[in-house]
């Protein structure tokens, strides 16, 4: 791991932990203030420099502290924007996918819509939102456009594509925290006289539990 990549995680680790549970108001400034949403912009073009695996990175950690906040969606969107030219607004910026909900979409200051007429921007004051929500319960809002882009966009990036990988990454993350917290709980759990990881069904689940977070990590990785 590079040193520029230990200085982000290592920053991360402590700011995503102090969000765990803050809502989009409380939360949202201060991963502004760290800088996170350019990390995949040029630093020619004022950005951090970063690559997809410190994003990946960046992901994993998110997953892991329960991080409540669109981090991943604004990341990718000015990645997205930096590479066609455009400069990219204040604030929130999500996607709709199909021309239909955008994670976050009430919050953002803009959105990337993806139709079958192709990809553009458009500003807040463009879109109208019914509020919804995901089964996590982050906000899921179905998008009616009301108003003209700012700019168009080339429709060659794959953006399901990006976004499920932030998800993989997100849930490489969770998954991991999850094992250690169980590995943790059935290493002091006494039952019938002997600790929990003494059973061999136990450690067949948990042999389980760590394939499964080895393969996903592995996939986020890719």
């Amino acid at each position: 791991m590079s040193e520029a990549r230990n200085a982000l995680t290592d920053m991360a680790e402590g700011l995503f932990g102090d969000l765990t549970g803050q809502d989009f108001v409380a939360g949202w400034p201060r991963l502004i203030e760290a800088g996170f949403e350019t990390l995949l912009v040029p630093e020619a073009a004022g950005g951090f420099g970063g690559d997809w695996g410190d994003l990946a990175a960046l992901l994993k950690i998110a997953g892991a502290k329960r991080l409540g906040l669109p981090l991943a969606e604004t990341v990718i969107a000015r990645w997205l924007l930096a590479r066609a030219g455009i400069e990219a607004p204040d604030g929130l910026i999500t996607f709709a996918i199909h021309a239909h909900r955008a994670p976050w979409g009430r919050h953002a200051a803009a959105v990337i819509v993806q139709s079958v007429d192709g990809c553009a921007l458009y500003p807040a004051a463009a879109c109208a939102w019914d509020h919804g929500r995901t089964p996590a319960g982050t906000p899921s809002d179905a998008l009616t456009l009301t108003g003209d882009a700012i700019a168009e966009l080339p429709t060659a990036d794959d953006l399901d594509t990006l976004l499920a990988f932030a998800r993989v990454a997100e849930g490489a993350g969770a998954l991991e925290a999850a094992l250690a917290l169980t590995v943790d709980h059935v290493s002091t759990r006494v039952q019938f006289g002997k600790t929990l990881s003494q059973f061999q069904a136990v450690q067949q689940a948990l042999a389980l539990l760590a394939e499964e977070a080895a393969a996903l990590s592995i996939a986020a990785s890719a």
